[in-house]
């Protein structure tokens, strides 16, 4: 009586095993036979299919070591330091590959949170706050707020509650819509490492900004206020920032500002007192350690030769000086004579190495070739006053001097 020969089974209709190895890690094998067409695979096929097998490792550490990977061979140090370049995208793909990758990728993951959309906000704080997720405001070094960002009331008091537990906080960008004050969060929160911060000022959130700044006295390093047409009368209280060592901030503002002597760059806008007054006070509270200035101010007075004045008796160890002035008659052309009194002035500046000096709006016809050689004739006459020049911006055209010679690098408006 002959057999019955059975038919082969279709390849890959057999269930996917899952065997538990004896260093702890699972090991799943998915054939790729399961998205072939149930069909009949002849002998000679079914090796070539079986090489192309992939197996997916559930790593542990111990199970790594025991697989030989080379995962198990690297230390975190490493493993850690090649993570530093991936996008959020990939780290967020690390997560899902292992225990261990995923211990590694989440610290970097969320050091830096960049909200640019009330979407990523709210979730952001649906996320933060989940029991499950209690640990990873620790994570945190860096927060950003985009100014495009628009916050309902309820998403405010949410963010800064959640904001509020960042112990580990180094950087604080709050550069939201107009219409969030921040008020709670100026009022309340206190952040033991932060460096440094860049905050967007309303009115009703600019008395809270005071203490703000001085429960960080110790560890700010870099401020930057970005406010228009504020009160500073409502500044009753003064700012002590003896660390601070970039601060960019409104004119109006300035004359809060206590004593720093670390302070090496300021970078002021706006309108607010006389030039002489701003500098003398800048020279008063930072010593001789400012080495950068640069004034984009609405003044309509202060000429350029003003401005070097107030510069060589206030600030005269200045290195690099900027400064854009506004003028509506569009005269901001320096003179020949005005020219010979800036020089005067130029050399008590032994230490100036940056000159721009602008005027909004442009005055017209800058490249014309009368202008140039007058232009060239000041340049030639400041550099001969000040030996340490070695770049001047004037009318839009940038100066170099090379082998003693000024020569123009870039024409045009910059």
């Amino acid at each position: 009586m002959s057999r019955r020969r059975r038919s082969p089974k279709p390849f890959g209709a057999g269930k996917t095993r899952a065997a538990e190895t004896s260093s702890g890690g699972a090991v799943i094998t998915r054939r790729l036979g399961r998205a072939l067409p149930r069909c009949h695979i002849r002998d000679r096929d079914r090796s070539r299919l079986s090489s192309t097998t992939r197996t997916f490792t559930v790593l542990t550490r111990r199970a790594a070591a025991a697989s030989k990977s080379i995962l198990g061979r690297l230390p975190n140090e490493i493993l850690t330091e090649v993570m530093w370049d991936l996008l959020p995208q990939d780290l967020l793909a690390l997560c899902n590959t292992s225990r261990l990758l995923r211990e590694l990728a989440t610290p970097l993951l969320y050091r830096w949170a960049r909200l640019s959309t009330g979407f990523q906000a709210d979730r952001f704080v649906r996320r933060l706050k989940r029991p499950s997720a209690a640990s990873l405001g620790h994570h945190v070094r860096e927060l950003s707020v985009e100014a495009t960002v628009k916050l309902s009331p309820k998403l405010v008091d949410s963010l800064t509650s959640v904001v509020s537990r960042f112990a580990r906080l180094q950087r604080l960008e709050l550069s939201a819509h107009r219409s969030v004050a921040w008020s709670d969060l100026l009022r309340e929160a206190s952040f033991p490492q932060l460096t440094a911060s860049r905050c967007g000022l309303q009115h009703g959130s600019l008395p809270l900004l005071p203490p703000f700044l001085n429960r960080h006295s110790a560890t700010l390093r870099e401020l930057t206020l970005l406010a228009v047409d504020i009160d500073a009368d409502r500044l009753d209280q003064p700012v002590s920032l003896p660390n601070l060592l970039d601060l960019t901030g409104p004119c109006a503002m300035m004359h809060a500002f206590g004593p720093s002597k670390s302070i090496r760059e300021v970078f002021s806008y706006g309108a607010g007192p006389e030039p002489a007054q701003l500098l003398q006070h800048l020279a008063e509270i930072t010593s001789s350690s400012l080495t950068t200035l640069m004034l984009a101010c609405r003044w309509d007075s202060p000429t350029p030769v003003t401005m070097l004045q107030s510069v060589a008796t206030h600030l005269p160890h200045l290195r690099i000086f900027r400064f854009t002035g506004r003028h509506h008659d569009g005269a901001g052309r320096i003179s020949p004579e005005a020219a010979r009194e800036a020089a005067t002035w130029l050399e008590r500046c032994s230490a100036l190495a940056t000159l721009e000096l602008r005027s909004e709006p442009f005055p017209p016809d800058t490249v014309a070739d009368a202008h140039l050689t007058h232009d060239h004739e000041t340049v030639r006459l400041w550099g001969a006053s000040c030996k340490s020049l070695s770049e001047i911006s004037l009318h839009g055209q940038r100066w170099k001097s090379a082998d003693g010679r000024w020569c123009v690098e870039q024409l045009g408006p910059s």
